[in-house]
C-alpha cells in the first residue's frame, strides 16, 4: 500500500488473487499439509500413501494424477458427492477414471485429527476411522486475498478484479478490468 500511495494514482486496479484454504485440524502442525497446486506444479513431492482433503475438481485431478503415478490415494469429501463443480459429461468421465485408477473415495467424511503417522476421519454419523498416510494434500479451494484492497479503499478510486473479488475463471478478471477501465 505504501508504494501505491507514493505513486498517488487517481485509480488503482487491485488483482491480488486468492490464497488456498487451509483447514483447521487438531494436530495439523504434527503432520503438515501439502497444497494441491504445489503437487500439480511439481513443487512438492508426496509419499506413497496420500490423503486428499476435498473432492472438487482440483481434488479429483490431484487424486487421478497421483494414482496414475502409482500412489495409493484416498480422498475425503464432506459433501455427499464429489466433483459437483464439474460439467455433467466431464464429471461422468472423471468419475470413471478415478474408479479405474483405484482411488478410494469417502464422501460425507471429514478429517477430525492428525497425528504423526495417522489421520482420524469421521463420517456424518460420527463413525471414526484411522488412516495411515504419508502425505496429506489440501484441495479445499481458494479464498479472496483482499488485504491490499481493504487497505486502499477510501483513499482513491479502487477497482477489484479477478480472484480477489471471488475465485473464478480468467474471463471474469478480463471483464472486470475492461468494465472498470471503461468507467474509470
Amino acid at each position: 500500500p505504501e508504494l501505491i500511495r507514493e505513486m498517488n494514482p487517481e485509480v488503482a486496479f487491485i488483482a491480488t488473487g486468492a490464497t488456498p484454504i487451509i483447514p483447521e485440524i487438531p494436530g495439523l502442525e504434527k503432520k503438515g499439509i501439502v497444497l494441491a497446486a504445489d503437487v500439480l506444479l511439481g513443487k512438492k513431492e508426496v509419499g506413497h500413501s496420500v490423503l486428499i482433503i476435498g473432492g472438487g475438481l482440483v481434488g479429483c485431478e490431484v487424486a487421478l494424477y497421483l494414482s496414475q503415478k502409482g500412489k495409493k490415494v484416498t480422498m475425503v469429501e464432506i459433501l455427499e458427492d464429489i466433483a459437483c463443480d464439474v460439467e455433467t459429461a466431464n464429471r461422468m468421465h472423471l468419475l470413471r477414471l478415478l474408479d479405474e485408477a483405484g482411488v478410494s473415495i469417502w464422501t460425507e467424511t471429514k478429517v477430525i485429527e492428525m497425528g504423526d503417522e495417522e489421520v482420524i476421519v469421521a463420517d456424518n454419523r460420527d463413525n471414526k476411522k484411522s488412516l495411515k498416510v504419508d502425505t496429506v494434500v489440501a484441495a479445499l479451494g481458494l479464498k479472496p486475498e483482499r488485504r491490499l484492497l481493504q487497505n486502499l479503499k477510501g483513499e482513491m478510486e479502487v477497482y477489484a478484479i479477478g480472484d480477489c473479488v471471488e475465485p473464478r475463471k480468467i474471463i471474469h478478471s478480463i471483464w472486470e478490468g475492461f468494465h472498470g477501465a471503461r468507467i474509470a
